[in-house]
């Protein structure tokens, strides 16, 4: 556009166009530029303008509202001035001096913008969220399956687009003038446009943002397992499991295969979350594998599966890792049974050497302090040391006893064995528990406790005690130890009777095969073969049974069978070359040869062993009576005894000559001690309280003697009375014994039961050597007359005095 006044020639127009402001002629004028006066709001806008005529001004102003901007000075006759982020339509002149332009209007295209808008947040409920509103926050963050209801606010805008992605929404809904409003549910990561335009512009504004997607995670779950300390097949399980918004169910599942490989069908047994249903929860579980009825070499895998509560794609689950117990083979049973019964025998053995040891130690220990002034330091230290061997010694037996407990567990697991060998397990473990008092602990502590003030009698008392203690400890671990091996030797030998009734079936049934030619010669050779070494496995637990024998203290009179094991091991060898050469009929005649000589040598073993019981049986209710009658004698001697020390001065030769009687009483119990601890090593039924008897009278015998040596009758009155009370306990007990034995005598003696179920036979048959209860019945009897015939004479004579 240009203004030049030169241009207007009719002077009516001015008096036509009288509201119209004209330039007055002036000596230049102002030109814009080729420029259409229209730009977009919130933009800048630069004025471009040009000065003509026969003077240049130095300054040019652009009018704005009546105020004055300085023009950029381009050149002589170029000016230009910019508008900045402009809002609105704008009138504006060009001046200099008093020179000014006419009026001139910048049109500004209203512009579509985003005031402000509302997120709103409808989490899934399942989430546990609570729902939240977002102000003015495009970039969201959210959990899949969210609901977001979107609230936008405009200015100047006809027309709002949204695009989800690559799709379009063509649900957007207008609220107001202003308002546009859409909902959209959030599934996986997306960018969404924002398009909006007013009805002047041609063109669309946009804004882009981002929806990022929280993903329900897999649920967690942690188990430990603890093994019950007493039976590997019970397992304790504890875990937890957490999940990002909650836990829905949790299950254990566990599933058999059998040594054959067949597994079973898996097991799903439901467990109870403690923690309720929430992102985090505690659990607890057993499984008792004792109710599967687990056969040798099967094997059980086991592990729990926790659910989320995903209720957008479902619920997810995640499983613990994989566990899994395997009940060893038979084979692996037997080998870990014979290794615990070696590792139990040598811990009980050095128990007992150990034991005795110390016994002697003790002695010293108490001999030294007798010669000590008072008790020092260095005494002290050796007390403790003392101890500490003791300690040391209950456990090494303790670790014995745990083997043991370990072998009849798995005992059940792989083989029944007959109720009377069970019966006596049974009784030795029971004898192994009692021998484990605390009465040793509680000596120990109370020695401890004393330790820091201990004088000299206290620990010459202490030690005496010590040492009678462990004495007893000691002859009880002897006992057990003794029975132990009785226990071992009669198992080895009835496995090995049923072993070789056993491989006597399967050689049968294979020679029948060979006979039929049923199989292949390859498979009835392999077949033959495995049965061979089975059979080499029976020859070299005949051999182990025979060394066991040498172990005992008295051993058994078990024969050897190498000739007849080699006899039927040289008729499965030729069978097996028969079947080589393909002569069926020769093979299958040696193979049942073979298995009728396993038969007979079954037969024999186990008729030795019921020859052995029986005997050995009528052995012991034969020591057992005269045990009685020696107890019963002992007692009314020490009754006689009491009566007549009453009523002697213990100042004469009588009283001596009591006393004398007393020791020899002493004496007779020595022997009777004797036989019953010889006796209590192969006989189950006596108890481990028998045998505290047995201490409990050599107390008060030792105590009866002291007394009477100090001439402190009423004194060893008391001991007196409780020899004759324990010994009267002890012929109860005895008789009790006697009367098992007796019934079980006349169960043996039934018509059609051939064995009493006894451990085995003695190297010696009753009747060929004196037995230690024939001693003490001809000792017994003959002092206990010798003494009452002389303290009858006695009498008589300083009656007749």
């Amino acid at each position: 556009m240009a203004v030049v006044p030169s241009l207007i020639k009719d002077p009516t127009t001015r008096l036509i166009q009288n509201d119209k402001e004209f330039e007055r002629d002036a000596l230049f004028h102002f030109e814009l530029s080729a420029q259409e006066l229209k730009t977009r709001q919130n933009s800048d806008f630069t004025i471009h303008a040009k000065v003509s005529g026969t003077v240049m001004p130095s300054e040019a102003f652009i009018v704005v509202d009546q105020f004055p901007y300085r023009m950029q000075k381009i050149s002589d006759d170029e000016y230009s001035y910019t508008f900045n982020n402009i809002q609105h339509d704008t009138e504006f002149k060009l001046k200099s001096g008093e020179i000014e332009s006419s009026a001139f209007q910048l049109k500004v295209i209203r512009q579509a913008v985003l005031e402000g808008f509302d997120a709103k947040l409808n989490y899934p409920g399942y989430t546990g969220r609570k729902n939240e509103t977002l102000r003015n926050t495009g970039d969201l963050n959210v959990p899949q399956g969210t609901r977001v209801d979107f609230l936008w606010n405009t200015i100047n805008a006809d027309e709002l687009k949204v695009r989800w992605g690559n799709q379009w929404n063509n649900e957007l809904q207008r609220s107001g003038e202003n308002r546009f409003q859409a909902s959209y549910r959030a599934m996986k990561d997306q960018s969404y446009t924002l398009y909006f335009k007013n009805a002047e512009a041609d063109y669309y504004d946009s804004v882009t943002y981002s929806i990022s997607i929280i993903p329900d995670q897999y649920p967690e779950i942690r188990v430990d397992p603890f093994q019950d300390s007493t039976d590997t097949k019970v397992v304790y399980l504890a875990g937890d499991a957490s999940d990002d918004y909650g836990l829905n169910r949790l299950e254990f599942l566990y599933q058999i295969k059998h040594a054959n490989g067949q597994p079973e069908a898996l097991q799903k047994v439901p467990v109870n979350l403690q923690s309720g249903q929430g992102t985090n929860s505690a659990f607890r579980h057993v499984f008792d594998m004792t109710t599967l009825n687990l056969l040798p070499g099967d094997m059980v895998s086991y592990y729990f599966e926790i659910w989320d509560n995903d209720a957008v794609n479902g619920s997810k689950s995640s499983k613990s890792s994989m566990l899994e117990f395997r009940q060893r083979s038979t084979e692996e049973m037997t080998k870990q049974e014979e290794q615990n019964n070696a590792d139990i025998k040598a811990e009980m053995e050095k128990s007992v050497r150990d034991a005795k040891k110390l016994q002697q130690k003790l002695a010293d220990f108490k001999n030294k302090m007798l010669q000590e002034k008072d008790v020092q330091w260095q005494n002290k230290k050796d007390l403790e040391k003392l101890m500490k061997e003791q300690e040391d010694i209950q456990k090494n037996f303790e670790d014995a006893k745990k083997k043991f407990d370990d072998n009849l567990k798995n005992q059940n697991q792989h083989s029944q064995p007959d109720e009377n060998l069970l019966e006596k397990q049974q009784q030795l473990q029971k004898m192994m528990n009692e021998s484990m008092s605390d009465e040793m602990k509680q000596l120990i502590k109370q020695i401890q406790d004393l330790m820091q003030e201990l004088n000299k009698d206290q620990a010459v008392q202490m030690s005496e005690k010590f040492e009678n203690k462990t004495q007893e400890l000691t002859k009880e671990m002897d006992r057990l130890l003794e029975l132990f091996k009785e226990l071992e030797l009669e198992k080895t030998r009835k496995d090995q009777i049923d072993k070789l009734r056993e491989l006597a079936d399967e050689q049968k049934k294979l020679a029948e095969k060979t006979e039929k030619k049923e199989e292949s010669k390859e498979n009835l050779e392999k077949k033959q073969d495995e049965l061979n070494k089975k059979f080499d496995d029976i020859q070299k637990k005949q051999e182990d049974i025979q060394k066991k024998n040498k172990e005992l203290e008295k051993p058994k009179d078990i024969k050897d069978r190498k000739a007849e094991s080699e006899s039927i091991k040289k008729d499965m060898e030729q069978s097996k070359d028969k079947l080589n050469k393909s002569e069926n009929s020769s093979a299958s005649e040696k193979q049942k040869e073979a298995a009728n000589k396993m038969e007979e040598q079954a037969e024999s073993m186990e008729q030795e062993m019921q020859s052995g019981e029986k005997e050995q049986h009528e052995e012991d209710i034969k020591v057992i009576r005269q045990l009685l009658e020696n107890l019963v004698a002992l007692s009314f001697d020490q009754e006689s005894l009491i009566k007549e020390m009453s009523q002697t001065n213990p100042q004469t030769p009588h009283y001596v000559s009591l006393v004398q009687d007393q020791f020899r009483l002493k004496d007779n119990f020595r022997l009777i001690e004797d036989t019953l601890t010889e006796l209590s090593k192969r006989v189950f039924e006596i108890s481990t309280y028998v045998m505290d008897k047995v201490d409990e009278i050599n107390d008060n015998f030792k105590q009866t003697i002291n007394h009477l040596e100090a001439r402190s009758v009423s004194a060893a009155s008391g001991n007196q009375h409780r020899v004759m009370k324990n010994a009267n306990d002890l012929a109860v007990m005895l008789s009790e014994t006697l009367s098992k034995k007796q019934k079980k005598a006349a169960s043996c003696n039934k018509p059609g039961n051939g064995s009493c179920n006894k451990p085995g036979g003695t190297g010696k048959k009753p009747g060929k050597s004196k037995s230690p209860s024939d001693k003490v019945n001809r000792h017994s009897s003959e002092k206990c007359s010798r003494s009452s015939n002389k303290r009858r004479k006695s009498v008589e004579r300083e009656e007749a005095n």
